[in-house]
């Protein structure tokens, strides 16, 4: 009060500030820059007279210095650290105008708060509102994008934060899946659970999420996925869809298509050697697409004595023709001692037009006779297609196995695995695949297959590979518990094969039991229990069971595994608890059911667990299989 125009001077402590009178109860005035932060008193002067308010005004140093961590996932829910200076109680944050939630102001210069999810990644800048007054700093955090279809775990060892992407199998991202850290959720600790947003992306952070830790996700319709003590903070996490029910009412079953094979003619050269008695079966056949993929019948022709004409139903596309050569045993498999190849065949599938005459087939084709119910079909031909029997089997191939978990081998313990297993197989590259022998006999370190010295010099691109396998046997089968390795790309048949390293086997001890009181867990004991010097890069492991359909109207019921579960463990892991869903997500909980619980322990030497491309994992030199089942109830 008193403001009138003999009004001279206006002090902010000892500067004097620039005002205007507006009316005698009011000043306007610009506070002047002032040496360092604080409350100051303000005078008021008009000639002799003046008035003062003791720290009527604070100074204050207002700014950002540094935030940590520097970036984070565009998922937001970082929980970030802010130092700087002036932070007020009201402080509000803001990342690229979308305001930061959790805000906590510890002191004036300290501010914790979670990053708010952002548009896209890059850098952003970050506001600070407070008392009135802003202060913005340019590119001050940086998001980005942790999705990696390819390498599911990276990004360097868990420090407060862990962004995860939850996607299908068919990779599409995954909205509204239940995330969770550990086994059991704490209410007053829901920053460590929530739901995916609609990139299929949450960020667990806090202060508890910290070195190794266990993730698992889940969505009704899905199986779900656990990572079991990874140390990684990026994670993609895989989700299997159920597959959906047959349609009520079952639609009529398609009629059965069928597609015509190509036919290959040709003749078969036998050269005189030690294994050519005259008598021999010869075999005419193809290399496999896959060893998953069946060849057509290849029809009666397909087969001669020594030498002579043949025909063969083919399958299409690249091939090595081959011709086996040999005796027939005791229980009818052929004893093959020689092989002819003719390698960079190339068929493709017949029209399957019904004829009566070749005129009515396309260029390259017959009409066959008898092939139709009433007349016959047009068949692609491909003619003088000879083969020459010159490569004898004469060098047995010597596969050691390099300690191998055997019983009587390595160990008396008889849950050890009883049989050893080799499979050779040749590989023609983008030609095929062609299997050269098998052999299963009970415990046993060595393991003989007949192959060649050399192959022809038309076949000097090939290779084989061997894979050898203990385990238990079952007419001729091997089971788990099993460990396998495989050794690839060998082209030497005199130096042995060193079938190395073999992995311990697995034996169940628990789940016998699980239920919904507690998270279930899951327990096996290792065996040989001396220690062997290479562990697995990972253990991958499935829990599903069984569930029986009828596909369409008048088909025979079929039986289709359901996956409940994946879950992937480091190589040295032999416990884990998989979780109760707490009550958000409670509907993803196993219902009372038998399930199976299958164990995968595989050793990639090029895998890491923490920086884990989840292909070269699969990509393994030894493997250890074991499967068991139990009972979870509620």
């Amino acid at each position: 009060g008193g403001f009138t125009e003999a009004i001279d001077t206006v002090l902010f402590g000892n500067t004097t500030a620039e005002c205007d009178q507006i009316n005698p109860w009011q000043l306007s005035c610009e506070a002047p820059a002032a040496d360092a932060e604080g409350a100051v008193d303000i005078t008021v002067q008009s000639g002799d007279l003046s008035v003062t308010e003791i720290d009527a005004f604070t100074y204050i140093d207002l700014r950002l210095d540094s935030i940590t961590p520097a970036e984070g996932a565009i998922a937001g829910g970082t929980r970030v650290e802010i130092q700087g200076n002036g932070f007020g109680s009201d402080s509000r944050i803001f990342f690229d105008q979308r305001e930061a939630t959790d805000v906590v102001i510890v002191n004036d210069q300290t501010i914790v708060a979670r990053t708010p999810a952002a548009g896209s990644a890059g850098l952003v800048d970050v506001r600070i509102e407070t008392w009135g007054i802003e202060r913005n700093a340019e590119d001050f955090f940086s998001y980005f994008d942790p999705a990696d279809l390819n390498n599911w775990t990276g990004g360097g060892p868990i420090d407060g934060s862990v962004n995860i992407t939850v996607i299908s199998t068919s990779g599409e991202r995954l909205e509204n899946a239940f995330v969770m850290m550990g086994a059991t959720a704490n209410p007053e600790q829901d920053h460590l659970y929530g739901y995916t947003d609609a990139r299929g992306q949450i960020t667990i952070s806090g202060l508890e999420v910290f070195g190794a830790q266990s993730f698992h996700a889940g969505k009704v319709g899905f199986g779900k996925f656990s990572w079991i003590e990874t140390d990684a903070q990026n994670l993609t996490m895989q989700l299997t869809p159920r597959e959906d029910p047959p349609p009520d009412p079952l639609p009529p079953c398609p009629e059965p298509g069928s597609m015509v094979p190509p036919l290959i003619r040709g003749d078969v050269y036998r050269i005189k050697d030690d294994f050519n008695t005259g008598a021999d079966l010869v075999v005419v056949t193809t290399s496999y697409r896959s060893f998953s993929e069946q060849l057509p019948d290849p029809g009666p022709n397909s087969q001669l004595m020594s030498n002579g004409s043949y025909e063969i139903w083919a399958r299409t596309g690249d091939m090595v023709l081959m011709a086996l050569a040999g005796e027939v045993t005791d229980d009818g498999m052929l004893d093959v001692h020689a092989m002819g190849f003719r390698p960079f065949v190339y068929t493709e599938a017949s029209s399957g037009l019904a004829c009566d005459t070749e005129s009515q087939c396309e260029t390259g084709e017959e009409c066959i006779d008898g092939l139709a119910e009433e007349g016959g079909l047009c068949v692609r031909v491909y003619e003088d297609m000879d083969i020459y029997v010159d490569t004898p089997l004469k060098q047995p191939l010597k596969i050691v196995l390099d300690d191998p978990p055997l019983q009587g081998v390595t160990s008396m313990n008889a849950l050890l695995p009883t049989h050893a297993a080799s499979y050779v197989w040749y590989d023609f590259g983008y030609m095929g695949l062609h299997m050269m022998g098998a052999s299963v006999q009970p415990n046993t370190d060595t393991v003989y297959v007949d192959m060649p010295l050399r192959l022809p010099e038309s076949m000097d691109f090939a290779t084989f590979n061997v894979d050898t396998s203990v385990g238990a046997s079952v007419d001729g089968e091997i089971y788990p518990p099993r460990s396998d390795t495989r050794t690839y790309g060998l082209t030497d048949t005199v130096d042995p094969v060193v079938a190395s390293p073999f992995l311990k086997t697995h034996q169940k001890i628990s789940p016998t039991a699980s239920n919904s009181l507690g998270p279930m867990n899951f327990e096996v004991q290792l065996l040989p229990e001396m220690p062997f010097d290479v562990e697995p890069s990972a253990n991958v492991h499935w829990m599903y069971n069984f569930e029986t359909i009828i596909p369409c109207d008048g088909a025979m019921p079929i039986s289709r595994p359901i996956i409940h579960w994946f879950a992937i463990s480091p190589g040295n892991n032999v416990q884990f608890d998989l979780p109760i869903f707490p009550q958000m997500g409670a509907g993803l909980n196993l219902p009372t059911d038998a399930y199976y619980w299958q164990l995968l322990a595989l050793y990639s030497p090029n895998a890491d667990y923490d920086e884990l491309n989840i292909s070269s994992l699969f990509n393994w030199k030894s493997r250890a299989l074991y499967v068991s089942n139990f009972t979870h109830t509620q």
